[in-house]
């Protein structure tokens, strides 16, 4: 607010000491978060999520596996198993799955 009114003349002495006052308070200003621009937030991207399909040619790579209603399932487990063939394998090696068709 002192900026913005005009001063009068004082002798020298005071100015260094009205000076040493207004410097103090610029940096006073300059630590608040009004003065200091932030910088902005940046969104991260979503990955589009793309659901695999069931591939017929599975059934020959693993026997248990089975189509109903267009997703995998184990005829083993009695489970169906969400994702593509990678998943297939994760699951080919649980513990639950080894059990069953051992």
């Amino acid at each position: 607010m002192d900026r913005f009114l005009k001063k009068k003349k004082e002798p020298t002495t005071e100015v260094a000491s009205t000076s040493a006052v207004s410097s103090s308070e610029n940096t006073d200003s300059m630590t608040s978060s009004e003065e200091i621009p932030s910088t902005p937030q940046v969104e991260k991207k979503r990955k589009k999520h793309y659901k695999q399909k069931f591939r017929s040619e599975w059934i020959r790579i693993y026997p248990w596996l089975e189509e109903k209603k267009q997703q995998s399932f184990c005829k083993a487990c009695s489970r169906f198993i969400a994702g593509g063939f990678k998943h297939l394998g994760r699951h080919a090696s649980s513990q639950t799955h080894e059990k069953k068709t051992s």
